[in-house]
């Protein structure tokens, strides 16, 4: 089968929060605090925008429009981890090229990025994508197959671990999964959400199924499993992509990759103590953009 790719929800970015206490207009005597979020700007086709001014930014928390103070294409490295989840020894080389084509990305845009990548049940450990290149160039060279024990669920909270232990507030889980359904998976959607949550952490993830499934099996396998990925990336900030056949992986990561590192951080400012609401990110510009930002907002 040749790859296909079908994009599905978009609604991205990872929400991280900043907090300053201050005096200023606007609140008319009420303490203020500055919160960042970083969203993407992609245009019809899913690619980056990357030239947006600060004014052409808006956030709205509750329906309740909060000014911003800065915005521009994030200058803080991310920190990375990729979970690859029910990959065959038939899908080793699609994987490998997949995995070199997100580092390579990272590699360009940002070299300080810090990097993971989880296939079996173990801790992974985060890696510079150019100063300690050689460590994830030999952990690409020696993929064979995801682990069978691996969970995904189990995988993306071990992943949060990992990011937390980090000093930073661009946390990504980016997902490479084969599309399967597992109840204990379903029920445990809910403690995912907040796993990312309490970790301030986006889920990024594609979800694919191989060359030569069955169309119908193909199908119906990648809507169960779109229920998971949309409450864990909308929730979370991410976004998630379905790939048919393993050709097209390389491509649809790296277009995942590039909305990551061209990623805007906005600052805004709000009451203090305004506490956990939904928000809800905007920019002016080409009807047919789209603004890959988070949905809700932690404490």
């Amino acid at each position: 089968m040749v790859g296909l790719l079908r994009s599905r929800s978009i609604q991205a970015g990872s929400l991280t929060c900043a907090l300053v206490v201050a005096l200023g207009p606007g609140f008319l005597g009420q303490q203020e605090e500055q919160r960042r979020v970083y969203v993407a700007v992609a245009d019809a086709g899913g690619r980056p925008i990357t030239d947006r001014p600060a004014d052409a930014f808006h956030v709205w928390e509750n329906e309740t429009a909060r000014p911003i103070v800065s915005a521009g294409l994030a200058d803080n490295a991310p920190s990375v981890v990729v979970v690859v989840h029910g990959a065959g020894r038939n899908d080793t080389l699609s994987v490998r090229k997949t995995l070199a084509a997100i580092i390579e990305t990272f590699r360009r845009t940002n070299p300080e990025t810090m990097l993971a990548i989880m296939t079996d049940v173990n801790t992974p450990r985060l890696s510079y994508v150019t100063s300690d290149a050689r460590t994830l160039d030999e952990a690409i060279a020696h993929y064979v197959t995801s682990g069978p024990g691996l969970i995904l669920f189990e995988a993306v909270e071990e992943a949060c671990k990992v990011l937390t232990k980090r000093e930073t507030d661009r946390r990504i889980v980016l997902a490479i999964a084969n599309a399967t359904k597992s109840d204990p998976e379903t029920r445990a959607a809910l403690a995912v959400g907040a796993t990312l949550k309490r970790a301030n952490a986006s889920l990024w993830a594609l979800d694919y199924t191989p060359d030569g499934s069955r169309v119908s099996e193909t199908i119906r396998l990648s809507e169960e499993k779109a229920r998971l990925f949309t409450n864990w990336t909308v929730s979370s900030g991410g976004t998630y992509d379905t790939v048919i056949g393993t050709t097209a992986l390389p491509q649809a990561a790296t277009r995942l990759a590039r909305l990551i590192a061209s990623q805007y951080a906005v600052t805004y400012r709000r009451p203090a103590g305004t506490g956990q609401v939904k928000l809800r990110t905007g920019v002016s510009g080409d009807p047919g953009e789209k603004v890959l930002g988070p949905i809700w907002s932690a404490r």
